[in-house]
């Protein structure tokens, strides 16, 4: 409330809480609820959020992300984690070189081992071509999606790795950072790995 300047304990759970159902999408679970209301309450408790932090609070990252309960069942096409039902532990497993993967609960599979079973997914680092986990791609190597990149880079527009961006660097989209969140602090986007609650910290909006 102080960091915020928000009028009353009641004006700040009231806006929050328009804000969290603004989240949470219209097929959710809540048997993973209190996990995510614990989190949330821990990120906010010294007013200084890290990026991971931020990143449950305002997009429904880990634990939050197990609200969701996606459209799509085990074995069904997918694009993204959030079509399938991930209340349930289920993750969009693309293969090397696929646009869209299926809905499984993922079997993580080590270097040059075999990941031609559906629920089989590579560890970081690596990816599956198909058959066997190989190496990721650098900077540079055409690629179809973001797992075939290296840890440090994602797949951009045009379709090749690119390194991910530093803290304070312009960006438009979370995953072109590294720190996984792409923040409005201004009238512009950058990178952020944390924000100090304050009243022009656009956060606070969402607390007063």
């Amino acid at each position: 409330m102080s960091a915020c300047q928000a009028s009353s304990a009641e004006a700040c759970r009231l806006t929050q809480q328009r804000f969290c159902e603004g989240l949470v999408p219209a097929g959710f679970s809540d048997a993973h609820g209190d996990a995510c209301i614990k989190a949330v309450a821990a990120a906010y408790a010294d007013a200084d959020l890290t990026g991971t932090e931020l990143t449950t609070v305002l997009q429904l990252g880990a634990p939050c992300d197990a609200v969701i309960k996606g459209p799509k069942g085990q074995g069904e096409v997918c694009a993204r984690n959030s079509d399938c039902d991930e209340s349930a532990g289920f993750a969009c497993v693309l293969r090397g070189g696929d646009s869209t993967g299926t809905c499984q609960v993922p079997e993580l599979v080590g270097p040059g081992q075999k990941c031609g079973a559906l629920q089989q997914l590579c560890m970081s680092g690596f990816f599956c071509d198909g058959k066997n986990c190989i190496a990721s791609k650098d900077a540079g190597e055409d690629c179809v999606n973001d797992g075939e990149c290296a840890p440090s880079g994602y797949c951009s527009a045009d379709s090749k790795c690119v390194t991910l961006l530093g803290v304070g660097l312009a960006c438009d989209a979370d995953k072109q950072c590294q720190s996984e969140l792409c923040y409005a602090s201004t009238a512009s986007m950058s990178c952020a790995d944390r924000v100090r609650l304050s009243p022009a910290e656009p956060i606070c909006q969402n607390l007063r």
